[in-house]
């Protein structure tokens, strides 16, 4: 008696884990389906502007090379140049550096 109801208990306890794995196997397949969709979604073409960048290479090697005095008069056409582009169209935002 005692062991045909330890016998069914072991089977409903086996039967319980199998439902168990099968029903988080279930989810997980889901969550990582969901996850692939919502990745995928993300693909999108970024652009940056690279010529702040290459204008504060381009001031750092004139630093270097060149004279003081040549350099601010370089420093200054290129704020006078910025500026009027601003000028230009106003939406653009221009960078100069500051800390020449």
């Amino acid at each position: 008696m005692m062991m045909d109801f330890l016998a069914e208990y072991g089977m409903f306890l086996a039967k319980l884990g199998t439902f168990v794995i099968l029903l988080l196997a279930i989810v997980v397949i889901a969550f990582v389906l969901f996850m692939r969709a919502k990745a995928s979604g993300d693909e999108h073409l970024e652009i940056k502007n690279l010529n702040q960048k290459y204008e504060h290479m381009q001031l750092m090697l004139k630093s270097a090379i060149l004279p003081k005095k040549a350099f601010k008069k370089e420093l200054k056409a290129l704020k006078a140049k910025h500026k009027q582009e601003q000028k230009k169209n106003p939406n653009l935002t221009s960078a100069i550096i500051s800390m020449y």
